[in-house]
């Protein structure tokens, strides 16, 4: 994420058509200096995100290997077979690459990296597209399962016995050696755990618009209608017939189903409550859980992310948490502290101003994001497990975030004419550096857009909403003379959005939309700062909305 935007780069992105072509150029001169020393030497280099579209110009120098990396890609349906817009750009990429070489490597994946204990009905998928790779020439394959140690992901011992016996003989039919694994891993319990794959497969398999993929939520559509409840019908019966470790890797499926099913969005604010829409029962059903994923060694349910972290950020969904209101004249702001003190709406002039949260959002745990939200960004932490204290004082809010690895944000809400103040400060409170990216975002609810307006060093900017690029991911970037000076505003139908910013280190801003919410997000960053113990970075935000 976030390719070089420097003239230079720029300038050769658009000669190649592709960010490729800045990247291979740069592998292309070192494989020219390394082939020299070492001539039985390949450099790899990846045709990854940005990177995947191939370029016009630059070919692979003989000493590199590209490997395309069809990460975004469908994960239930061989390639060519539905229509998933990411699976035809992949194709494309892949036919024009192995235009300009023979060197084509793979890197593949088979699992769910933000809830690794979800279904995943790739069998059919993993056997279909290992076969597509071999008829179409490619050296070599490399494919990514749950990789992290303690293991626990759905099915992963299968998933690794599958892959080593299809990739040495990729002709062999795939599920007779499904039921291989199975006989020798559930015993009695082999056909009801058959029958749990046989479920989610057939699903997949009829509906070519059902597109898994490897950070689907609970959210998607796999998971809905009455196949929770028959697969964990069958699970059960299985777990019946078993004993011991048999017994205790069904179990393990039917954490996966369970947890599908508890932790589907629900939240709503109702007056002073934001609902999480849980119940003392599930909250005792994923504490088990939890407890037995814990005495099975796992250390991970979602990449990157400690086991105690998960837990506690999922435990939210099973407590109705207070919201605190910002009050003044006739503006109201929902704060809700327990979700690391996130403004959830803003209320002004009979609206509401702030987007609301995304329940299929894969890269943020619900309802973390959206509205107003801080994101320190360090060790692959993601928000949501800080551990949160809240204190009134006259008419503002003081939290105290916990973030664990010794990061504490103190952050302070208040109004003041007619303005919302926020003053923020981010400390290692630990005994160890702490290298640490900051960011912060006001995510707006704009149903008529806006043109986004500020000063640089490099004169006035004007960012009209048909202008901007639809999705965060081709959000537009400002940094060096094109950092606004100290703010921005947002001039929308009747109305406008002033917001100035100030802290250390910010260097970055960064203005998207989503068209089809009316999203406009607004976004400040730090660049990576190392926090010795005792230090401390600010930011500070003076947002208000007035008539034009």
């Amino acid at each position: 994420e976030g390719y070089c935007e420097c003239a230079a780069c720029r300038s050769v992105a658009r000669a190649e058509g592709s960010q490729a072509g800045p990247m291979l150029r740069f592998v292309n001169a070192v494989a020219k200096a390394t082939s020299k020393i070492f001539p039985n030497k390949l450099i790899d280099t990846l045709a990854y995100q940005y990177t995947l579209d191939v370029p016009r110009l630059t070919k692979p120098h003989s000493h590199v290997r590209v490997r395309l990396c069809p990460i975004s890609c469908c994960q239930g349906h061989a390639f060519g077979t539905c229509g998933h817009p990411e699976t035809r750009r992949f194709l494309r990429a892949f036919e024009g690459w192995g235009k300009l070489t023979d060197r084509i490597y793979i890197w593949h994946y088979a699992t769910n990296f933000s809830h690794y204990i979800l279904p995943m009905p790739d069998f059919d998928e993993l056997h279909a597209n290992i076969n597509y790779y071999r008829r179409a020439g490619v050296r070599g394959v490399f494919i990514q399962g749950m990789y992290e140690d303690g293991g626990g992901a759905e099915a992963a011992e299968l998933r690794s016995y599958l892959v080593g016996k299809l990739l040495w003989n990729p002709a062999q039919p795939v599920w007779p050696l499904v039921d291989e694994f199975l006989a020798a891993c559930y015993g009695a319990a082999a056909p009801r755990v058959r029958k749990y794959f046989d479920l989610f497969h057939a699903r997949v398999r009829r509906d070519l618009g059902l597109h898994p993929s490897l950070s689907d939520t609970p959210a998607h559509p796999l998971f809905h209608g009455p196949i929770l409840d028959r697969a964990d019908a069958a699970l059960r019966a299985g777990e019946a017939r078993v004993r011991g470790a048999e017994r205790r890797r069904v179990r393990q499926l039917r954490d996966g189903v369970a947890y599908a099913r508890l932790f589907r969005p629900v939240y709503r604010l109702e007056g002073d409550v934001y609902r999480a829409g849980g119940s003392p029962a599930g909250r005792r059903t994923f504490l088990a859980m939890a407890r037995r994923w814990k005495a099975a060694g796992m250390r991970r349910i979602d990449q990157g992310v400690d086991l105690d972290a998960s837990v506690r950020k999922l435990s939210l969904r099973f407590a109705d948490h207070p919201v605190q209101w910002l009050r003044a004249a006739d503006q109201a702001i929902a704060v809700v502290p327990a979700f690391a003190g996130r403004l959830l709406e803003w209320h002004a002039y009979g609206r509401q101003w702030l987007a609301a949260p995304k329940p299929a959002d894969s890269y943020s745990a619900y309802p973390a994001p959206e509205g107003y939200a801080e994101h320190p960004a360090f060790a692959a932490r993601r928000p949501g497990a800080e551990r949160v204290r809240c204190r009134r004082q006259g008419d503002g809010l003081t939290m105290v975030l916990d973030h664990g690895e010794g990061l504490r944000t103190v952050r302070a809400c208040a109004w003041r004419d007619g303005s919302l103040h926020i003053a923020s400060r981010l400390e290692n409170c630990g005994r160890s550096p702490v290298e640490v990216t900051w960011g912060a975002g006001f995510h707006f609810l704009l149903p008529d857009g806006g043109t986004v307006r500020f000063r640089a060093g490099d004169g006035e900017h004007a960012l009209a909403w048909k202008a901007l690029r639809n999705g965060l991911v081709s959000a537009t970037v400002l940094e060096g003379e094109q950092m606004p000076a100290g703010g921005w505003r947002v001039d929308v139908p009747g109305f406008r959005i002033v917001h100035v910013f100030g802290g250390d280190r910010i260097t970055r801003a960064i203005v998207g939309k989503v068209e089809a919410e009316h999203r406009l997000a607004l976004d400040v960053r730090t660049a990576p700062v190392s926090l010795s113990p005792g230090q401390a970075i600010s930011m500070t935000h003076v947002v208000r909305i007035e008539r034009r």
